[in-house]
């Protein structure tokens, strides 16, 4: 809604991604806080951003190939032993994720979600007390230069009527 306010569209989606990559990254989250952040990190795990918030949760499993099935040995005129069929080896279980660990990371990028907010709003605030300042410093300078100006104005009209008042004492000192 923000940035639709200011003619700039944004898809939530990407800006939800560039809002993790910058809360994934220590050093970014504290550019954005300082108004220094000029362009987002790329992305990476959350665990980082998660350090010291509790035990990481375990990464989510990764999608494993299909099996195929083996192909036979051929048969060789060794003892039958080493003629066996291979067995497959048994698949490790898939990792559980801890309930707890889960809601606790979505509270941490909710919470990190809502410092961005405010963060950026502090920054917009910012920005525009920044122009309006600006803005009153050039008013004041233009004050100023105008002031000067009739200070100067004023001393050429002094130092004309002194000039005249000088001439016209000359004048009456002589008779």
């Amino acid at each position: 809604e923000a940035t639709a306010a200011h003619g700039q569209q944004v898809d939530p989606t990407a800006a939800t991604a560039a809002l993790r990559a910058v809360v994934a990254e220590p050093d970014a989250l504290a550019d954005l806080q300082a108004v220094r952040l000029v362009d987002t990190p790329a992305t990476g795990g959350l665990g980082v951003a998660f350090a010291g918030s509790g035990p990481a949760a375990p990464a989510p499993p990764k999608e494993r190939p299909p099996k195929h099935a083996a192909a036979p040995k051929a048969k060789s005129s060794k003892s039958s032993k080493s003629s066996k069929a291979a067995k497959p080896e048994p698949e490790p279980p898939e990792p559980e994720v801890d309930p707890a660990l889960l809601q606790a990371a979505r509270r941490e990028v909710g919470s990190a979600e809502r410092a961005l907010r405010t963060a950026t709003n502090a920054a917009r605030r910012t920005a525009e007390s920044a122009v309006e300042v600006e803005e009153r410093a050039a008013a004041a300078r233009r004050r100023a230069d105008e002031a000067a100006q009739a200070e100067r104005d004023a001393e050429a009209r002094l130092a004309a009527a002194q000039d005249a008042l000088a001439a016209l004492e000359g004048q009456s000192s002589r008779r």
